[in-house]
């Protein structure tokens, strides 16, 4: 989520100058500096292509950030239901490294197709690098959707892991 979602670009020019400390582990500074540009464009490819979310952030350890993540969306699309933009298993494991828990949860939910956004250097199938300085942009969501677009050749995804 951080570096897709929240940005460099939103840290800079939301903190306060009395309070220069971005903590994510805290709701309020976390929904304080989500892009809402980036979690528009993500939005979009999600309801578009019907796929849904999985969490594979250091904050996926935070039960809150589905509740508040869910409610940043619900405000930029008020007039849709989205109680299934996240998957049932919505956030990956925590016991190794990201690329083996995303495989992991590909596994355990038997995923036949998914796309991987981050803005880490991953190795794996699927993935869009996404530059942390400036989040998921309209260029990430063109590559994105290279892998969740309709294809008749294709097994259409069923998640996208962020």
């Amino acid at each position: 989520i951080e570096g897709v979602l929240v940005t460099h670009a939103t840290i800079v020019t939301q903190l306060k100058y009395k309070d220069l400390i971005y903590n994510p582990h805290y709701p309020q500074s976390f929904v304080q500096h989500l892009d809402k540009n980036s979690c528009a464009m993500v939005l979009h490819t999600c309801l578009k292509h019907k796929v849904q979310i999985c969490v594979t952030s250091t904050l996926r350890t935070s039960d809150w950030v589905l509740l508040e993540l869910l409610n940043q969306f619900q405000l930029i699309a008020p007039n849709h239901n989205l109680t299934k933009l996240f998957h049932t298993d919505w956030r990956t494991g925590h016991e190794n490294d990201r690329e083996e828990e995303i495989l992991d949860h590909v596994r355990r939910n038997n995923v036949e197709q998914y796309v991987v956004v981050d803005d880490r250097v991953l190795t794996i199938e699927n993935f869009v690098r996404i530059d942390q300085c400036n989040g998921f942009s309209f260029r990430d969501y063109l590559v994105c959707e290279k892998f969740v677009a309709d294809d008749p050749q294709r097994i259409k995804p069923e998640l996208i892991f962020m």
